[in-house]
């Protein structure tokens, strides 16, 4: 068995469609799982709704209309047959009748509203596939996942997920979700954005996949944004090592969790685009196969905590260690931290959600200074010469060196 896994942009109107159905026809001579994020920007969209209607916004018929009039543009497109078209609607508008009930948290009503994209999405493109003549079978992935109640971040639990998932070995060919999952409540939760990836590799890593194959926008990963710099090129093979520290350090063609069930159980990973089927991408294995080159990675989203304590005296293990538990706890990655006697500056990726929990969690007795938009490079197999090309004229805030890596947190605007 092979996995495939589709991002939004993959599938976010009937063309794109078409192609990924495509690609699935010419891959379905051995079994497939194919694993499905939701359509274009649909989750940003939910995110909104969601907030809309538990905030009471006013404006949850406006979003709610935006999802269920893109969806309905794509059925058409694909001219998806009544019966189909009309099983597909009933989730889209279950949608549209969410209400926040009183006591409700709002990450567990979040999970349950945002899920919806990645449902309506996977019901689509196995409805593409049976039109096509490609029979499959369409799996709701929170019967096989399941997780802790951390609604907005949730933790799978492994050992029943795992037992819950051979069943997908019975058949050919299954259209499923990522993201997604159901917690021991019997409420839908979430994995953390991007989540997808996470679910594609734990699922294969469930199955024993001969390969997983990451189906993006982009020829593979590259040593550096090309939107950016020329010099730029695809890399042809990584080290799972490598790839979990290209994707910790932010690098947006892969999640961060998604690498080690993959290499627990030593399944190769590909990277390739769906707009170049027909081309290699990026492998990722166990042993780099290619010569070392720079890779460079900046990450423009990065919100810097500045903590200390109040009497500015010496902030003790077991202090930093709930401090750190607190950033754990919510699913904050870390992505520098820099210590001294009495203070502790700790970065993760901007997300308000986490971001304000965090703040609220912190002690009374520490003062907390947050900021936001910062920018966060890194750079690997570094030479003194990059270094100095990449933060030329940069108002740094923290610099790390290690022998493989060198990270410098500074200002965007003086970015250039």
């Amino acid at each position: 068995m092979q996995v495939f896994k589709f991002g939004g942009l993959a599938l976010q109107d009937a063309d794109s469609i078409r192609n990924v159905s495509d690609i699935i026809a010419k891959n379905t001579a051995n079994k497939l799982l194919v694993v499905v994020s939701a359509t274009g920007k649909s989750t940003r969209l939910l995110f909104r709704y969601a907030e809309s209607c538990y905030y009471k916004h006013g404006n949850e018929s406006e979003l709610f209309g935006k999802f269920r009039d893109r969806h309905v543009e794509i059925l058409k497109g694909l001219s998806i047959e009544d019966e189909a078209y009309n099983t597909i609607l009933k989730p889209i508008n279950e949608a549209g009748e969410l209400t926040a009930e009183q006591g409700i948290d709002f990450a567990r009503f979040f999970d349950e509203t945002i899920a919806y994209g990645e449902i309506v999405s996977s019901m689509i493109l196995s409805a593409c596939l049976r039109q096509s003549g490609i029979a499959n079978t369409w799996i709701d992935i929170r019967e096989i996942l399941l997780t802790d109640n951390n609604y907005s971040a949730a933790n799978v639990i492994h050992s029943k997920s795992r037992e819950r998932a051979q069943e997908l070995k019975e058949h050919q060919l299954v259209i499923t979700q990522g993201f997604i999952g159901r917690s021991e409540e019997g409420f839908t939760s979430t994995l953390g954005f991007e989540g997808s990836d996470y679910s594609a590799s734990l699922l294969a890593n469930y199955l024993d996949a001969k390969k997983v194959l990451i189906w993006k926008d982009v020829p593979g990963i590259m040593s550096a944004d090309p939107k950016s710099d020329s010099a730029a090129v695809k890399l042809d093979s990584l080290s799972y090592e490598e790839a979990i520290e290209y994707a910790y350090a932010g690098a947006k063609v892969l999640h961060p969790k998604s690498i080690k069930p993959l290499q627990n159980k030593n399944i190769p990973l590909e990277i390739r685009s769906f707009l170049q089927a027909g081309k290699k991408g990026s492998i990722i294995q166990a042993e780099n196969t290619g010569a070392k080159k720079a890779v460079v990675i900046q990450n423009k989203e990065i919100c810097l905590f500045k903590i200390r304590s109040r009497d500015f005296s010496f902030i003790p293990e077991e202090h930093l260690g709930e401090i750190l538990r607190i950033f754990t706890h919510f699913g904050a990655g870390i992505k520098m931290m820099h210590q001294t006697a009495i203070s502790a500056d700790i970065c993760i990726e901007q997300d308000e959600l986490k971001i304000s929990r965090i703040m609220d969690s912190l002690s009374d007795d520490l003062m907390v200074e947050k900021r936001s938009g910062l920018t966060l490079l890194s750079i690997f197999h570094y030479n003194d010469q990059i270094i100095r090309e990449k933060t030329k004229k940069k108002k740094v805030l923290i610099e790390n060196r290690a022998k493989n890596i060198y990270r410098v947190l500074f200002e965007p605007e003086n970015d250039s």
